[in-house]
């Protein structure tokens, strides 16, 4: 059989002023910066297919700009935006004998740059997170 599932989210928010302070925010952000991490548009489509002992997949994920913080000393170290990206991966497996699946995955399908961005649910270690693309520059900049 085949299933399909898509999802899209479109977020419309901005840091805001302090309580009582009109016009200022919490430094180092300013009113009306996007929020970290928080891409405007996020969008995935997911296809599986099933026959017998057969199964593939295929996944592309969309993610709108966000604004980033520096990984290793947080917002205090600097903002950057951190460009919007298309990831596709592919997959499958083949049941080799009851409780025995092979199984293979091709992730970032087209091999396109991305930044990771480490936070405290990632398990990664800051500093170590951030991807560069394949001629090894890094990706976005600092504001």
């Amino acid at each position: 059989g085949v299933e399909t599932r898509a999802s899209y989210t479109f977020l419309d928010a901005d840091v805001r002023a302090v309580d009582g302070v009109a016009g200022q925010a919490s430094p180092p952000y300013r009113v009306g910066d996007r929020l970290l991490r928080r891409p405007t548009h996020q969008a995935s489509f997911d296809l599986s297919w099933t026959y017998a002992r057969l199964v593939g997949f295929g996944s592309v994920a969309a993610r709108g700009q966000t604004l980033a913080a520096e990984p290793a000393f947080g917002p205090s170290g600097g903002l950057y935006d951190n460009p919007g990206r298309v990831v596709a991966d592919v997959g499958g497996s083949v049941r080799v004998v009851r409780g025995l699946h092979l199984y293979a995955r091709v992730l970032n399908l087209f091999d396109r740059a991305e930044q990771l961005v480490a936070d405290r649910n990632s398990g990664t270690t800051p500093g170590a997170a951030s991807r560069r693309g394949r001629s090894g520059e890094e990706v976005g900049g600092m504001r």
